[in-house]
């Protein structure tokens, strides 16, 4: 048997695993939701529910998750936590490492997705359509609301997934909302979902990703005039981070 093929075994039997595993407890999972997350007036099921699927899924992928700077999260401090977006994997990677009970704001798209998008609504995942700004507007408004009454909000403020692991401009809406909802800006930093599932490809491969917390940024007493200043600082902080992570990467791969 040629060396090739065998480095290629642990992905050829991982597939079907993934092929089973995966849409199971996508479609176990999600018609959970669907029928008892409205019956759920702490909304803290779906919370488990989704750290659950995320567990499954990555642990199905062989995907590890490395998780650095949890003394910067408070579990009971509402926040936005505010990442940056390489892969496909980041999503459900931060949904098993955040300890919050938390929220995205999502593509509206995603309602289309059978059991998916219909297990997402009633979890009371907030929706956005980006052309619509009037649109836009109410979903920035239901996510305020979401944040007074005790959810965090995940958001990837670049708006769509960098080609090249470095940070896109970010959008105000974030820290916008972070300043309305009186609660802090939590960065979060992910590094290796880009080199496992890179744009283009469908089935990850295994290996490690790294999710750091950085501090929290404070907004009390800031105003509305304030967000471009909150949104450097927080884009510093994570573009620091993101150096630090290209330097270890680099020193390994040296050594």
């Amino acid at each position: 048997m040629s060396s090739s093929l065998i480095n290629c075994l642990p992905m050829l039997w991982r597939i079907p695993l993934q092929m089973v595993v995966v849409p199971v407890s996508t479609l176990v999972l999600g018609l959970t939701m669907i029928l008892l997350c409205p019956l759920d007036p702490t909304r803290r099921l779906f919370h488990h529910l989704s750290r659950l699927w995320s567990g499954i899924f990555c642990g199905s992928m062989g995907v590890h998750v490395q998780v650095e700077g949890k003394e910067n999260v408070d579990p009971q401090q509402a926040a936005i936590f505010v990442a940056n977006h390489q892969s496909l994997l980041d999503p459900p990677v931060l949904f098993f490492a955040i300890p919050a009970n938390l929220r995205v704001i999502a593509k509206r798209s995603l309602l289309l997705v059978p059991i998916f998008g219909q297990a997402l609504w009633a979890a009371g995942i907030i929706f956005i359509n980006r052309r619509d700004r009037k649109n836009s507007i109410a979903s920035m408004n239901r996510a305020a609301a979401r944040i007074h009454g005790g959810m965090s909000v995940l958001i990837f403020a670049e708006g769509t997934r960098s080609r090249d692991g470095r940070l896109l401009p970010m959008k105000k809406g974030a820290f916008v909302l972070a300043i309305k909802a009186g609660v802090p800006v939590q960065p979060v930093v992910v590094t290796g979902t880009r080199n496992l599932l890179p744009p283009g490809s469908f089935f990850p491969r295994p290996g490690t990703v790294h999710v750091t917390f950085l501090p929290a940024i404070a907004t009390r007493g800031l105003t509305y005039d304030d967000r471009h200043q909150l949104l450097e600082k927080t884009v510093q902080a994570m573009q620091d981070q993101l150096e630090v992570k290209e330097a270890d990467a680099m020193e390994k791969a040296a050594s």
